[in-house]
């Protein structure tokens, strides 16, 4: 932590006199002699973050260049810009460019946020949030709790005996299904798994019941802005009968907002997706409708019908491809992971997310292969 905050009050010190923080600490291997288009210039502006999945380094860097120079440019424009130029340098192996980039644009506005952090390389992810989280703890800011800022936690797997399946994979799969299943309703915000890893370690945040203890619920309200906080457990008790415990919990007070369990048989993915049916849309449903003061008029119903549509004999395939995914992105085994992720699009080609896991750890690989 004292590492990372004397890193800001430096990088402070250099804006404030003046000194171009992004240009100043990457001359020598950032400034580029090439020539770039109206055409390129103005789809870097539009979409930088392209620029970097396609491997588009030498364009990218120039019309930032450039760009970074317009006084026209808006906040989340420069945002973009900064950190898709962080992420081109972290990849290409030029740390410290990569935490100049960030850092300039996290002391313009302490309070930024990754854009697609869920889509983004774990490494990526992990570097920016660190030093935002550095400033914010310094600067003691405050940031406003809202009840529709939902963090979702682990869901941790208590069984006292071996389930026909891999349960620590299907518990870390569970999270990533129920936050892909809540993350099409409006009005909800959701905070990025990734981004939660980072908070927690920051926080030494180590499991869920850390969210009662006042100290680490006030660091974590003020770096997530996260009204509530979503965890749970499984346990598989009797042979192919599964118990799912969730608790909803209100960051600011404490208060326990939803404390529900399911159990079932978890046999087949049948089985599984009737769990999931009354997990998400029976309990959570209403109490996130609730907490949003009653939200939209067909969230609920659409969110039955996109659990109905998966496939059986594909579910449970799919929930053990996703938790075998985020145990090695967490392993730091991103090669692993980025194959996990690809065998996941295969079995659900609907899943944006896993979609754009699969094309970011395959952008991020490509570049560090070229070192």
């Amino acid at each position: 932590m004292m590492k990372e905050i004397r890193l800001i009050l430096l990088a402070g010190a250099l804006l404030l006199a003046g000194a171009p923080l992004l240009l100043m600490t990457t001359a020598g291997f950032c400034q580029s002699d090439m020539n770039i288009t109206e055409q390129d210039l103005a789809r870097f502006r539009e979409s930088p973050m392209e620029f970097f999945f396609e491997m588009e380094s030498g364009s990218a860097i120039r019309a930032a260049e450039i760009l970074l120079q317009e006084k026209d440019l808006h906040n989340g424009e420069r945002k973009d810009i900064l950190t898709t130029m962080g992420m081109i340098y972290l990849a290409e192996g030029h740390p410290r460019a990569a935490r100049a980039s960030f850092m300039e644009c996290i002391t313009q506005d302490p309070q930024a946020e990754l854009t697609g952090a869920a889509k983004l390389p774990p490494p990526v992810v992990n570097l920016f949030y660190s030093l935002r989280d550095s400033i914010v703890l310094a600067r003691r800011i405050e940031r406003p709790l809202q009840l529709n800022t939902l963090a979702i936690g682990d869901i941790e797997n208590n069984s006292i005996i071996p389930g026909p399946f891999d349960l620590d994979k299907f518990a870390k799969g569970l999270v990533h299904i129920i936050t892909t299943d809540l993350s099409g309703i409006d009005n909800l915000t959701l905070v990025d798994r990734q981004r939660l890893d980072v908070l927690r370690r920051e926080i030494e945040m180590n499991n869920n019941d850390a969210i009662f203890d006042p100290e680490k619920r006030v660091a974590f309200g003020k770096l997530t802005g996260a009204g509530s906080f979503l965890f749970g457990s499984l346990m598989m008790a009797e042979k192919n009968n599964l118990r799912i415990d969730l608790r909803l919990v209100e960051t600011e007070t404490g208060e326990i907002l939803l404390a529900e369990s399911v159990d079932g048989k978890a046999k087949s993915g049948s089985d599984l997706i009737k769990l999931e049916q009354k997990l998400v849309v029976d309990i959570l449903a209403p109490k996130i409708k609730d907490l949003l003061g009653g939200g939209p008029e067909d969230w609920d119903k659409n969110l039955k019908n996109q659990i109905r549509r998966r496939e059986d004999e594909k579910y449970l395939v799919m929930v053990l491809a996703t938790g075998r995914a985020v145990l090695a992105e967490e392993a730091g085994d991103l090669a692993a992971a980025a194959t996990a992720w690809a065998e996941v699009v295969a079995l659900d080609p609907r899943n944006e997310q896993a979609a754009g896991r699969t094309r970011s750890l395959a952008a991020y690989a490509a570049y560090t292969s070229k070192e």
